[in-house]
């Protein structure tokens, strides 16, 4: 299994590799479980621009994932081989819109926190604005990403990338909406009390958004993104190169989660959630797109 696994050219998922950052997530856990009150209290500070923007830029990986994935869309619409080529165009015009959607509700936030603009409806503007410019050079960058690539190989992993993302974001959302759970920041403003991440609390749902962290989720599109340069670029699939990248997007995620705990925005147990739900995620959605792909095909 894990021979053929290797041979598609997804080493960022070495079984090790798996096992080290399950641990993690599940670590970071385990000690939220026990100490979350107690870290925030030590390391919480004021919310600021500054910490926003750093965890705005933390989110990147999720646009450039999904604009790779668009991108990808378009190439097999234009190839006049594909049956049914609208299915691809409207697909791609889905998730242009979706991604831009998340950006707005990221940059409103930002721009709302530099209270340099008063108007609400010039705030919504300016975001659409800024998100539509950064949606073109992600794009851009995604088609050099992509020049020359065979379509079966693009069709697999713009669907890779879409479900997986999917999927980790409506899970982050639904859990987010539903349990209730106060920020540090909350506990401090509100003077509501804490709450275990193991104890939902229906009464404040829609209204306090804790738990788990939806940055975090967004910042762990940083591994299908890996994972499809790697398939992509054969030159990425040496093991050191693997090696760096899969544990450098590890480290993109833990200061992502840092910097979510010091803006006193999340527990060490959210950020540790989103972990676990978006890796487990992209573990499953891998296994069914290239593997299950590929074992079916050699047996036919």
């Amino acid at each position: 299994m894990l021979k053929k696994f290797l041979n598609l050219k997804l080493k960022s998922f070495y079984v090790l590799d798996l096992i080290i950052v399950s641990v993690i997530a599940i670590g970071l856990l385990i000690i939220g479980t026990f100490f979350d009150f107690d870290f925030s209290s030590a390391l919480a500070m004021n919310d600021n621009v500054g910490w926003m923007t750093l965890s705005f830029i933390f989110t990147i990986p999720l646009y450039v994932a999904l604009a790779i994935a668009i991108d990808a869309l378009f190439i097999i619409f234009l190839a006049k081989n594909k049956a049914k080529p609208w299915f691809y165009v409207g697909g791609a015009v889905i998730v242009f819109l979706v991604s831009i959607v998340l950006m707005v509700m990221d940059l409103e936030e930002l721009l709302e926190a530099t209270h340099a603009i008063a108007s609400t409806s010039v705030i919504y503007l300016v975001a659409i604005l800024i998100a539509l410019t950064l949606e073109i050079v992600f794009l851009v960058l995604a088609s050099f990403i992509l020049k020359n690539k065979n379509i079966d190989q693009l069709f697999r992993m713009a669907m890779f990338l879409i479900i997986s993302i999917a999927i980790s974001i409506a899970l982050t959302l639904l859990i987010k909406y539903v349990w209730g759970r106060p920020r540090y920041n909350d506990i401090l403003n509100d003077g509501v009390a804490f709450q275990d991440w193991f104890k939902p609390n229906f009464e404040y749902a829609f209204t306090y958004k804790s738990f788990p962290s939806g940055h975090v989720t967004k910042a762990m599109a940083i591994f299908p993104l890996v994972s499809t340069l790697i398939i992509l670029h054969p030159r990425l699939s040496k093991g050191l190169y693997v090696r760096l990248l899969t544990y450098g997007s590890l480290v993109f995620v833990l200061l992502t989660a840092f910097i979510r705990i010091l803006s006193g925005n999340h527990f060490i147990s959210d950020i540790s959630m989103s972990m676990i739900l978006s890796f487990l995620t992209y573990v499953i959605t891998a296994y069914f797109t290239y593997v299950f792909h590929y074992q079916k095909k050699v047996s036919d």
